[in-house]
């Protein structure tokens, strides 16, 4: 179903990908778990339990919070540590959000951030990279964004199918800011279109499930939910 979460992916183990996450604090390896489903919901102290692993030489951090998935100075710094590609993603269909960040070596390569409840254009930073389609990266299901880590060779499926995975114990520090951070947050600042509350759509999938999604969110079939119209009552005091 929807995609409401962030992925981090670099090659190596899963102790150097967490290592390079030291800017915003301490992150170690725990107890292992058969799936990411298997693993708790929250900690001990109430923050999103993230869970890591390996596939093929590759290490993935899946980031249910999205507070590290979604720092693009803290991907800058992971990758000049690490001293090679990392990329991050994700997705959060309530707002329409859908990220991409990408550095290697401390350069930043790719920013993309989509928001469909908030800017009619999205934020974009360097040339679109393999796999990554010129009609924008949202989905409701994160496809068009793992289809990227894929093409940069970070298979996350199959991570999530046969990978190993571990829980990761997090100490958070503080966020990680700098020039990347600071351009994105001025350009939402400028270009961000005020609401009272977001709307949202039901949206129905498969088997009588559903998602809560955008109005504008793009399904697997291509098409785009519209927004709920207004009824007679909203017309005469002129609400669209």
């Amino acid at each position: 179903m929807g995609m409401h979460f962030g992925i981090v992916a670099t090659r190596g183990t899963v102790d150097e990908l967490l290592g390079g996450l030291s800017a915003y604090g301490s992150f170690r390896a725990g107890a292992a778990v058969g799936s990411i489903d298997a693993a708790p919901e929250t900690d001990a102290n109430g923050e999103k339990v993230m869970v890591a692993g390996t596939e093929r030489g590759n290490a993935f951090l899946f980031d249910a919070s999205m507070l590290i998935s979604g720092s693009p100075d803290l991907i800058i710094d992971a990758s000049a540590r690490l001293r090679r590609q990392v990329v991050a993603i994700g997705a959060e269909t309530v707002s329409g959000t859908y990220y991409l960040i990408a550095a290697t070596d401390g350069k930043l390569d790719r920013l993309h951030w989509t928001l469909l409840q908030g800017l009619d254009q999205p934020y974009d930073v360097g040339d679109r990279l393999p796999g990554e389609p010129a009609d924008g990266l949202d989905d409701v299901d994160g496809v068009r964004l793992t289809a990227v880590l894929k093409a940069a060779g970070y298979d996350y499926d199959r991570w999530f199918d046969v990978g190993s995975e571990v829980v990761v114990e997090a100490r958070y520090g503080k966020p990680v800011s700098g020039p990347a951070g600071d351009a994105l947050n001025a350009y939402m600042s400028a270009n961000f279109k005020a609401v009272e509350k977001f709307e949202t759509v039901v949206a129905t999938r498969a088997r009588g499930q559903f998602d809560i999604v955008a109005p504008g969110t793009r399904m697997p079939d291509g098409s785009r939910v519209q927004g709920k119209k207004a009824g007679f009552l909203g017309r005469l005091l002129g609400r669209s």
